[in-house]
């Protein structure tokens, strides 16, 4: 005839396995729950530095480029006037060498500035570059 208790054994161990399964899955899903946690602070934090050290960038690039606009203009006045004293007599000879020198030492200087320039925009570019790669990541994983 029929015997009910090997199905009822089934049964319970199907229902113990299955129980066992969803505790595995629950405590896999507490685990990858944290995980994301962590790492949405760790991208906020990352997004923070970079966000300082991208405006400390710009503030250095434009503090360069106002240093390259005044060399500029010193030695745009240095070729078009003759050298002076500060009486206002003209500088021969020597001193005539030492002006010549000094805009020299501005060209240099100004190139100088110039690459300064060029490198912190650089900076600045891969910064802000690293900063819209991590807010694209916060936004897919803020999807749900």
């Amino acid at each position: 005839m029929f015997d009910p208790a090997p199905r009822e054994t089934l049964g319970r161990m199907a229902l113990a396995e299955l129980e066992s399964v969803i505790r595995n899955v629950t405590d896999q899903l507490v685990v990858f729950r944290r995980r994301a946690l962590a790492a949405e602070a760790q991208a906020r934090e990352q997004q923070a530095t970079v966000q300082a050290l991208r405006e400390a960038a710009l503030r250095e690039a434009r503090e360069a480029a106002g240093r390259v606009e005044e060399l500029e203009a010193a030695l745009a006045a240095v070729s078009r006037e003759p050298a002076t004293r500060a009486d206002g007599t003209p500088v021969s000879g020597e001193n005539a060498s030492i002006d010549k020198r000094s805009a020299a030492e501005l060209l240099a200087e100004n190139a100088a500035l110039r690459d300064a320039l060029r490198e912190a925009l650089e900076r600045t570019r891969v910064i802000s570059d690293r900063v819209r790669f991590l807010r694209q990541q916060i936004d897919q994983g803020g999807e749900r």
